[in-house]
């Protein structure tokens, strides 16, 4: 097709030069099938993972087996990966149909009551409790809550927890941190101590996190869901 042809079908040359711009970027737009699993560090499938592409509201969740697709698609350059109990992980290479993707698990981390004891067996002090949340939840992700606040938590546990009189003859101190998990339900399950200190403090710990009422479970997608908590516990030694 000549000028003079366009002048005859009444077509402007800027009318067609802005066409073929349009239907250059059609041609060039790239349209991808991104395709993957999502596991956790024990390579154990990790369900309603939620992808989404960066700075777009498209996302997709990952089922049961952890696997996710996201299909006919222009142009992804970064995607993100998040779920409520793990860290948030982006991807802006290896964009393909056969992703393994990899999150490490995040914590509800408190800083729990500091338990004072004395050499004499004096009465226990128990100090304040800071909170660690992890960052990054949306509306319908929250974060598993206990009754009242963390505030009534730290009330709770201080009247749960007491020095044992075998870890004060001893002089026995430190800190220690103690996980368990928040059921869908609100439940407390799976109590362990991670750093003990032995001499009756492990088993006193055990047992305050086991007596705990039923918490707020964590939402994700809107659903209850499971989440892990851990706090950290001082015992000190004074005169």
């Amino acid at each position: 097709m000549n000028f003079y042809t366009l002048k005859h079908h009444s077509i402007s040359y800027p009318a067609l030069l802005l066409g073929l711009f349009f239907y250059s970027c059609i041609c060039n737009a790239q349209i991808i099938e991104i395709k993957g699993i999502v596991t956790d560090e024990k390579g154990m499938p990790i369900e309603n993972a939620k992808v989404t592409i960066v700075d777009r509201d498209i996302n997709s969740y990952s089922d049961k087996k952890g696997h996710f697709e996201l299909a006919d698609i222009e142009n992804i350059e970064e995607i993100s990966i998040s779920h409520i109990n793990y860290i948030t992980e982006t991807r802006n290479h290896d964009l393909s149909s056969r992703m393994r993707v990899q999150l490490k698990e995040e914590l509800i981390h408190i800083i729990g009551p500091m338990i004072i004891g004395y050499k004499k067996q004096k009465e226990t002090f128990n100090g304040a409790i800071k909170v660690h949340l992890p960052e990054g939840s949306s509306q319908k992700d929250i974060k598993a809550e206990y009754p009242g606040g963390f505030s009534e938590l730290n009330r709770f546990l201080g009247w749960q927890i007491r020095y044992p009189a075998l870890a004060q003859q001893n002089e026995i101190s430190g800190k220690t941190k103690v996980t368990f998990t928040i059921n869908n339900l609100g439940r407390v399950e799976n109590v362990q101590i991670k750093e003990g200190l032995g001499f009756g403090i492990d088993e006193q710990l055990i047992e305050a996190i086991n007596s705990m009422p039923i918490w707020k479970p964590a939402l994700q997608k809107g659903q209850p869901s499971a989440s892990r908590i851990e706090i950290e516990f001082g015992f000190f030694l004074t005169e």
